[in-house]
């Protein structure tokens, strides 16, 4: 699920009740790639027994974690934020 919503909000392409009367902000789309990456990355961590990764690659890991909850802080009151956590949680049962 958070694959998919995050691929919407990445692309701009939110399903159709719950297009916003703007354009997605620039964090919500840094928190969403930012989440997609993430997830990604640690699938690979998790069942790739040949995935390696570096301290140096790591701490960078981190500081996209640290920028992404510095960007979710800053917009977790909007509308947009509102409906990233909507889809998170009815996006299973979404038809588009």
């Amino acid at each position: 699920d958070l694959k998919k919503v995050s691929a919407w909000f990445i692309s701009g392409s939110l399903p159709v009740p719950l297009e916003l009367t703007h354009p997605l902000s620039a964090e919500i789309r840094l928190v969403a790639l930012v989440c997609s990456q993430l997830q990604q990355l640690r699938h690979e961590a998790d069942y790739d027994t040949t995935a390696r990764f570096t301290r140096s690659q790591a701490q960078q890991l981190v500081r996209r974690a640290e920028q992404a909850f510095a960007a979710w802080q800053r917009i977790r009151s909007t509308d947009e934020a509102k409906a990233f956590l909507l889809l998170l949680l009815v996006t299973d049962r979404w038809k588009r």
